[in-house]
């Protein structure tokens, strides 16, 4: 192999595995090649946790099955530190598969790969592209396993070569193009735990070929102000407009169905934007209830560490698919799961429209000095379309979100608020079949909503649309913004 034209620049490494002779071969050969350097050596989780918080590595190799702390139980800590690429003699479909949604980067299992081919994973780490063997490869890649959502994509990037060594598989995988701004146009609001007179529970909906969405966190687009008529499907008759929203497919998050449709004004705020400003002078950020990555994926220049959390596996696959590439460690966890990363780990943790905010733990995993910052769904948000539906709501509902109560429960948990504001913005159903389709999306909003259960009211509001023009509904959102005590 020919000369490298140039000094390679430095890959700092932690070198963990319980085997002390692989440990010293591993630090050996590694520590011999230009540009390498091996800064510390681990025999479990956590020496390895302490090495990468002390050494700040470019790259952890990691084994899995190591004493006290194994390499699973520590790879969510260690990948909001570093990036990790497991090396181990374990190639189960379940441990592969455990890895990558817990955030590792690539795959090695010994005896698949040379020492020029480890060489060159390494390097492909530093420069932005994960690796795999090719026994863990059609796992690594399973964009949906049964058991749990593939988590965490390898990222892409130039590697400096055109050689791809024969037993070493590149896990590339192209991100996905952005839509234009003005294709997704309805925003939807986060599901109210107490929404209704016995709402359905957060979720896929519970019966039919499609699910919706239970974390409704999506795209951030500029939308055209509804300052004229937008052109509509209202001239098509009642029953062709239903039966085309019923055939729509309402799983994932993409709202480009309702293109000349619906209309929904943003905040005044541009939380988007914002947020863009306070990922650029952060450096370690945390986005919650991340949805498909969308938000996240729309700021330029993201700080060096960043992670984002997920609940629902498609979303998960998707964010992993879309930040994967831009070095996003994305994590599977639940809804009401503390978050898996250590105290202090974070001085940004943002959220856009979160199920339910878990104050105590956004103000543990931020730094002193650290802020929160998000965008919520207010209270009575798009009531008008709910009660249409399902008559008066009691009072207590159409209260539920109130951003007096995050306001409490932030200052409960420690955070200093300094920031809160709130809005009430427009939305236009321009026909029935938009309704529809929103409502077979959304579906804690009118709980067990069928077009058949509901096909006589439809009818009303197809005439009362063609009549009158628009159903306009409005949505609530408000801004929060808050610091933990402490820090310069």
């Amino acid at each position: 192999m020919p000369a490298e034209p140039f000094e390679p620049s430095l890959v700092r490494v932690v070198v963990t595995d319980d085997n002390p002779v692989v440990r010293a071969g591993l630090a050996a050969l590694l520590g011999a090649r230009p540009g390498l350097s091996v800064v510390a050596e681990a025999a479990n989780g956590d020496e390895a946790l302490a090495a990468v918080r002390h050494h700040r590595p470019d790259l952890v190799l990691l084994d899995v099955r190591m004493p006290r702390t194994d390499g699973l139980t520590a790879l969510p800590a260690l990948a909001c530190l570093a990036p990790v690429l497991m090396l181990t003699y374990s190639a189960e479909p379940g441990t592969v598969r455990e890895a990558r949604r817990l955030g590792a980067r690539g795959y090695l299992v010994h005896g698949e790969f040379t020492t020029d081919e480890l060489v060159f994973a390494v390097r492909r780490m530093k420069d932005g592209q994960g690796t795999c063997t090719a026994s863990a490869r059609d796992v690594w890649l399973s964009p949906a396993p049964p058991s749990g959502p593939a988590v965490s994509d390898s990222p892409t990037g130039s590697s400096g070569s055109n050689e791809v060594p024969s037993q070493m598989q590149p896990v590339i995988r192209s991100p996905t193009p952005d839509a234009p701004d003005t294709i997704e146009v309805m925003d939807v609001p986060a599901p109210d735990p107490s929404a209704t007179s016995g709402p359905a529970p957060v979720g896929p909906a519970p019966a039919g070929p499609a699910s919706a969405d239970p974390n409704p966190t999506d795209p951030n687009p500029t939308v055209p102000n509804s300052t004229g008529p937008v052109p509509s499907a209202g001239a098509s008759g009642f029953s062709a407009l239903v039966a085309e929203a019923e055939a729509a497919p309402v799983d994932g998050w993409d709202f480009s169905w309702f293109e000349g449709r619906a209309t929904e004004e943003r905040p005044s705020w541009g939380y988007a934007r914002a947020m863009g400003e306070r990922m650029g002078r952060a450096s370690a950020a945390l986005d919650v209830q991340t949805g498909g990555g969308e938000v996240l994926d729309s700021v330029p220049v993201l700080p060096r560490l960043v992670a984002a959390t997920e609940a629902w596996p498609p979303n998960v696959a998707r964010a992993t698919a879309r930040l994967g590439p831009r070095g996003v460690v994305v994590v599977a966890a639940g809804q009401d799961d503390p978050l898996p990363f250590a105290d202090g780990a974070f001085d940004l943790v943002v959220s856009r429209h979160p199920v339910r905010a878990h104050w105590a733990e956004a103000a543990r995993v931020l730094r002193p000095g650290g802020t929160y910052f998000s965008q919520e769904v207010g209270p009575a948000s798009a009531f008008e379309v709910v009660e249409y539906f399902l008559g008066p709501q009691p009072e207590r509902v159409r209260k539920a979100r109130d951003p007096r109560a995050a306001r409490r429960a932030a200052e409960a948990a420690g955070l200093d608020v300094v920031d809160l504001r709130s809005e009430r913005l427009r939305m236009e159903f321009h026909d029935v079949g938009a309704v529809v389709h929103f409502l077979r999306k959304v579906v804690w909003m009118v709980p067990g909503f069928t077009v058949e259960r509901y096909r006589d009211r439809l009818r009303e509001l197809h005439e009362d649309i063609r009549r009158d023009g628009p159903f306009v509904a409005h949505s609530s959102r408000f801004l929060i913004e808050a610091r933990r005590p402490g820090g310069r």
